[in-house]
């Protein structure tokens, strides 16, 4: 009897244990992917251009009487429980949540705001697929880059053996995946540095650019091996702007006035700008600025740009010099032209340019003064439009010149003026920036005016 009563019993157990695993094997979440057979989603809010975002999801190997999908955040707090297979992520906002699979039977309990692993799903047996569909809501901005000295043009001289270390930074940019990508001037890519700081000495002459890349997912690099077509498994976005490092030997080259002169003659302290434009004629691969010294080269000053208005400067002669650098510049008023230079490399101009401050240029015309009672020239400087007004006692038939400080004549004009107010109007945007003379005559004299184009 003691033996039969085991027997039951124990027939009993194995019954109760195959019920349960029976049970529990009525309930299998599956293997959940998004329809394409994908277990990651990208959405690029940025450029979406208000296209709606809906992904559909498919479960294999699910088992229960029930199947639902359960979307959390990576808390696992439920953020959604879709009636079907398809979810319209479209104003969810960035950040990433999971899709789950539950197969189950009996009744689904979850509610939005449940844990997922703290609660019960069901109110009979229920289970939880394996793993989630992790979908990304992404934003991204590349952000704008600049130098460590704020500029977005860097010169530096390859070759000399000193590192040409480049530093840069990126702002406004999304806190994803980011690189710096180096290209040369066809966009094709030459590095994908992941640090804001680079070499470049052993790169030789030449240009190259650089781009900042915001990315999620996996980043893709083209065939074409073409900045533009650079991509990834997820969302990208490109700086706003670009850096560019021209590595070249600087060139002084040749100097001369935006008029192709070298040698300039003007009349101090007349009250009228005495303004002359230089340029030099090398395509020169580095800084350049442009300094003016006494006739013994001693420096008076750097010009700030390419002009310089010599008007207040007292009667005398100076020179303009052009130097062309990399690195910093080592130069201050009182030293000679000859030392000054540059922490990297640099060049001086072949030849300066000869501005003669000379008041024996300010004679008063021997000619009588045209006879108008007054005679206004604005704006002055201008930038190629200038207009003259004028009172005149009786009418009168009066010519009209443009030239410049050589005598050049570009343009001449005879025309009636009746008596009173009168005002001419030209357009003279077709010449160069400099100084230039207005000269207005009839049979009873003649009056000038300087006048500057910047």
């Amino acid at each position: 009897m003691r033996i039969l009563s085991t027997l039951i019993t124990s027939l009993a157990f194995v019954s109760f244990l195959f019920s349960f695993q029976a049970a529990t094997a009525q309930c299998d979440g599956g293997t959940v992917t998004t329809f394409q057979g994908q277990d990651t989603a990208y959405y690029c809010i940025a450029q979406s251009d208000g296209n709606p975002f809906v992904l559909q999801f498919s479960v294999t190997g699910n088992t229960g009487n029930g199947f639902a999908y359960v979307v959390t955040d990576t808390n696992l707090v439920i953020l959604g429980l879709p009636p079907a297979d398809m979810v319209d992520f479209t104003d969810a906002g960035p950040g990433e949540c999971l899709v789950w699979g539950v197969g189950y039977t009996g009744s689904f309990t979850a509610q939005v705001g449940d844990t997922v692993g703290q609660v019960d799903l069901t109110d009979s047996c229920f289970d939880v697929s394996d793993a989630a569909v992790s979908v990304f809501r992404d934003s991204l901005e590349g952000g704008t880059l600049t130098l460590a000295n704020g500029d977005t043009v860097l010169y530096t001289c390859p070759g000399d053996s000193i590192a040409d270390l480049v530093t840069y930074s990126t702002t406004g940019y999304s806190l994803a995946n980011y690189t710096y990508v180096v290209t040369n001037v066809l966009g094709e890519i030459l590095a994908l540095p992941d640090t804001t700081t680079i070499d470049l000495e052993g790169a030789g002459v030449g240009v190259c650019i650089i781009y900042g890349f915001a990315y999620s997912g996996e980043l893709v690099v083209d065939s074409s091996n073409l900045v533009g077509d650079l991509t990834a498994t997820g969302c990208y976005e490109i700086s706003d702007n670009s850096l560019a490092i021209i590595r070249g030997e600087p060139l002084g080259g040749m100097v001369m006035t935006t008029d192709s002169q070298t040698t300039v003659v003007t009349c101090p302290g007349d009250g009228e700008p005495d303004v002359i434009a230089f340029m030099e004629n090398s395509l020169n691969p580095a800084n350049y600025t442009w300094i003016v010294t006494d006739d013994s080269d001693v420096v008076l000053e750097v010009a700030p740009s390419n002009f310089v208005d010599f008007e207040q400067a007292p009667p005398g002669v100076c020179r303009v010099y052009g130097f062309a650098y990399t690195g910093t510049i080592d130069v201050m008023a009182g030293m000679n032209i000859d030392s000054v230079s540059s922490d990297e490399c640099f060049a001086l101009s072949g030849n300066f340019i000869t501005v003669d401050r000379d008041t024996a240029s300010c004679t008063t015309s021997i000619f009588p003064e045209f006879p108008a009672q007054q005679v206004v020239l604005s704006p002055n400087p201008s930038n190629g439009f200038i207009q003259v007004e004028m009172t005149l006692d009786r009418a009168t038939e009066a010519t009209w010149e443009i030239m410049d400080l050589q005598g050049k004549i570009f343009h001449q004009a005879t025309r009636p003026v009746q008596a009173g107010k009168h005002t001419e109007t030209f357009n003279l945007t077709r010449l160069a920036a400099g100084m230039y003379i207005l000269r207005i005559s009839n049979d009873e004299g003649i009056s000038q005016f300087r006048f500057v184009i910047q």
